[in-house]
């Protein structure tokens, strides 16, 4: 990610380890196994620059890959029931990522509209106990391959997901380019 923290340098992210470079590609600071560091972490907790470039980067990762991300070896994906949202019927999928795979927790929800494109997806996060729904609407193709240009992510409670509550990550993609 660039600029990552500051302008002039870059945070680099690999599910074992994150580091910051500065000028000339000089090693800032590094974090090995950064799952490990939320251990203990509760939704309040303060994180590092480190901890949030890992928890950006997996998650990032993640949204941007999906439904790709779900064809992985040992992904586990099962149809469930439909699920009917704001007067339409979604196909949802039950989701099991193997531990090698850094998400934000093992099990996830993924629905997807008529047409096949992801409209919600549905996880807890394992490093800061929240709990959570990702919208994604305003799909555009770029290079052939569909994008979900416009993000928001709500709190989720028992009942469902707090639309007209506060946005707790909104995402908004004005371009892609891929290689």
């Amino acid at each position: 990610m660039t600029p990552f923290p500051n302008p002039g340098s870059v945070g680099h992210f690999t599910p074992n380890r994150v580091w910051i470079e500065g000028e000339n590609n000089k090693l800032l600071s590094e974090l090995k196994n950064p799952r490990e560091s939320f251990t203990g972490a509760v939704l309040t907790t303060k994180w590092n620059e480190l901890q949030e470039l890992y928890f950006a980067g997996y998650a990032f990762w993640n949204y941007f890959t999906a439904p790709f991300l779900l064809a992985q070896p040992g992904v586990e994906v099962e149809e469930i029931e439909p699920h009917k949202e704001d007067g339409e019927t979604w196909r949802p999928l039950s989701v099991i990522f193997p531990p090698e795979i850094p998400t934000h927790s093992a099990h996830q929800t993924f629905y997807f509209n008529d047409k096949g494109l992801l409209q919600r997806h549905d996880y807890a996060t394992d490093v800061a106990g929240g709990v959570a729904s990702h919208y994604c609407f305003d799909h555009i193709t770029f290079d052939d391959i569909v994008v979900p240009t416009f993000r928001r992510v709500v709190k989720r409670r028992a009942d469902g997901p707090v639309i007209h509550g506060p946005t707790a990550v909104l995402i908004v993609i004005s371009d892609v380019s891929l290689s």
